[in-house]
């Protein structure tokens, strides 16, 4: 027998990798596809080796994305720093691991984008493929890799463009697998969104067949396979029990039958008896403490990084069943995994292929409106998806931005602009140039604050208050801005409680310090009396619909009414030149409702500032957290803003 100390397998991947070997039978071709369809890091470094040499850490992690079981990701950030050929290693893996029926559509916000940038890409990286370790001729020129679109397998497996107004052919893609890319999202209509969606209402759902596969697991002499009519073993490796302790036992464990994938605590010489115990949960601790697998998120017998290990396949990688054409052994193909052989193929003998369906969507960002931004703003709704902002400095860091040229587009489109907080570092900015507060003061503020906590959060002297906007309705937060002179340390978000609850909540907080809340309306008057009623001190209402006689630092400026002041005062305080160094939470929702205000001059030196309501139309949500802060900061006993 076989140690696994022996030199021959070293790791529980090639113990993985040598059994699927053996009992398939299969071409070169089908080998990889067994070995990558779940690891397409792997596939970049072993496939695409010039890509890989270059590959960015936020490339891997990206792609590390898909290969742990997310379905949709979406990406933004800044241009250059290889998204484009993201989506095209990404096409290339779906339609070259796909070994049936599978659909590759991409589409992006203008027909150009498809036609001038991401097939040529794709076009592109097909020549950097290496096909000796992909185990088949390179595409086709003439029947395979077209100008549009790659078709394999009699078009079975096929990846191709579509116009992103044409949701109605998105929509009649159908598939046992779909993977969609969406270039440049950020402008691609809802219909188009809402047609892919669909492809996800069946992902899981599963087409029956049958298998001859019995029992699976690990015995005294190793791992076997046994046929499920004959009790036969189809495949038993010869490991001996004290190896597979070290893998299966202790610190790994065999799982319990649960589905919740529960660590065991059997020790791998218990099942030195010879006696069968089948790895029955759904997930396997390969590796001790460097990695668990969940089979929910497809990474099964994980624990080493790349292609050492089977990611996404078990013992034996799939279950339907073929004879070999010389001989009466049954072998195992690939078309499902653990979890389910243990559920169907066991008690039934059935088998199921499962319905897949995963996204990529990337883009620059624009204005903060649509699908794109509703995802990377966390809506209601979008849970589902993982949102990404690859930041300016990590594309500098790789290579792929140069930082002089970030320089002198600050200097030639100014860091205020939204052509600069679009393209140069990858932030949702509006267009217009009556913008309340620049977008770069905001992400310098919240910058100072990420430096005050990595220093150790020393205590900040000045006016303590608690800012609060007390949600109206629907979809809308209540927001808790704490505040310490000028750092903001904390912003506490609630939804849908009880006027009660939320004057707890204040309560709580409020030792110390001025409460200043909003109470136009019902809600924040409601909280307002009951803490009152309470005889909690420091209250001060403000009805930000009213007038106010404040006037800006020049003094040039009166503004309409009470929360066009305040507006104004929190751009006041956030203006560099004005040196008062404020601090404010790294939250993307402050980010954004900060700089989304517009305002106009409705009068000779009056300002206006945007409304609530027209501001909720155009980003799709209320400016909870920005009304907090500004609240926070505005006196209301001077009628303007002030730190100390």
């Amino acid at each position: 027998m076989k140690s696994m100390e022996s030199g021959n397998i070293s790791t529980i991947g090639q113990l993985v990798k040598s059994v699927y070997i053996d009992i398939s039978g299969l071409s070169e071709y089908a080998k990889f596809q067994r070995m990558y369809v779940n690891d397409r890091i792997a596939f970049v470094y072993d496939c695409l080796p010039d890509l890989g040499n270059t590959l960015a850490p936020y490339q891997e992690e990206i792609l590390g994305y898909f290969d742990s079981g997310y379905s949709k990701v979406a990406v933004r950030g800044p241009h250059g720093l290889g998204k484009t050929a993201l989506a095209a290693v990404l096409v290339h893996h779906s339609v070259l691991t796909a070994e049936a029926d599978a659909k590759v559509p991409t589409t992006a916000s203008a027909w150009r984008q498809l036609e001038k940038f991401l097939w040529p890409e794709i076009r592109k990286m097909a020549k950097l493929l290496q096909w000796s370790s992909i185990g088949r001729n390179a595409y086709d020129r003439r029947t395979e890799m077209l100008t549009m679109s790659i078709k394999l397998n009699d078009g079975l497996v096929e990846a191709f463009a579509v116009a992103s107004d044409d949701h109605n052919t998105i929509e009649g893609a159908h598939a046992v697998s779909m993977f969609y890319v969406l270039d440049e999202a950020k402008a691609i209509p809802r219909p188009t969104w809402d047609a892919i969606e669909g492809a996800f209402s069946n992902a899981g759902a599963k087409v029956l067949g049958e298998t001859n596969v019995g029992e699976y697991g690990v015995d005294g002499e190793g791992v076997f396979i046994r046929d499920r009519d004959s009790n036969v073993n189809l495949l038993s490796s010869d490991i001996v029990p004290s190896s597979v302790e070290s893998y299966i036992g202790d610190q790994s464990g065999v799982m319990g039958s649960n589905g919740q994938g529960n660590r065991g605590s059997k020790r791998g010489s218990e099942y030195s008896n010879g006696e069968p115990s089948v790895i029955s949960g759904d997930s396997v601790y390969a590796d001790g403490d460097k990695g668990t697998s969940d089979i929910s998120k497809g990474s099964i017998l994980q624990g080493n990084r790349y292609s050492d290990v089977l990611r996404g396949t078990a013992i034996p990688p799939r279950s339907s069943v073929q004879r070999s054409q010389n001989s009466s052994r049954t072998t195992i193909a690939h078309n499902h995994s653990l979890t389910a052989l243990n559920r169907e193929v066991r008690s039934a003998g059935i088998v199921s292929t499962v319905y897949e369906a995963r996204a990529l969507a990337i883009s620059t960002p624009g204005v903060p409106s649509g699908q794109f931004y509703d995802i990377h703003m966390r809506k209601p709704g979008f849970e589902d998806w993982l949102a990404r902002h690859v930041t300016i400095d990590e594309a500098i860091d790789a290579g792929r931005v140069s930082g002089l040229w970030v320089a002198q587009r600050a200097k030639q489109w100014g860091e205020t602009s939204s052509v600069y907080q679009n393209r140069a570092l990858g932030e949702f900015a509006d267009n217009t140039e009556e913008g309340v507060i620049p977008l770069s003061w905001i992400v310098r503020a919240q910058n100072k604050w990420k430096e005050w906590k990595k220093s150790g959060m020393s205590a900040v002297h000045g006016k303590k208050t608690l800012g609060v906007d007390v949600a109206r309705a629907g979809d809308d937060k209540t927001v808790i801005a704490v505040r310490d002179g000028c750092l903001v340390q904390n912003l506490h978000v609630f939804s849908k409680l009880p006027t009660t609850a939320t004057t707890g909540h204040v309560k709580v907080r409020s030792e110390g310090r001025y409460i200043q809340i909003e109470t136009d309306g019902g809600l924040g008057a409601a909280v307002y009396d009951n803490l009152r009623e309470q005889s909690v001190p420091l209250l001060r209402p403000i009805t930000v619909g009213g007038s106010t006689h404040w006037r800006d630092k020049s003094k040039q400026l009166r503004f309409d009414d009470v929360r066009s002041a305040m507006w104004w005062n929190m751009r006041e305080l956030l203006d560099p030149e004005n040196g008062e160094e404020l601090m404010l939470p790294p939250v993307e929702e402050l980010k954004i409702d900060l700089s989304s205000p517009s305002w106009e001059m409705i009068s000779d030196g009056v300002v206006k500032v945007e409304a609530k309501k027209s501001i909720r139309q155009r980003i799709g949500r209320s400016t909870d957290y920005g009304d907090a802060c500004c609240l926070a900061f505005w006196n209301t006993g001077s009628g303007g803003g002030v730190v100390v």
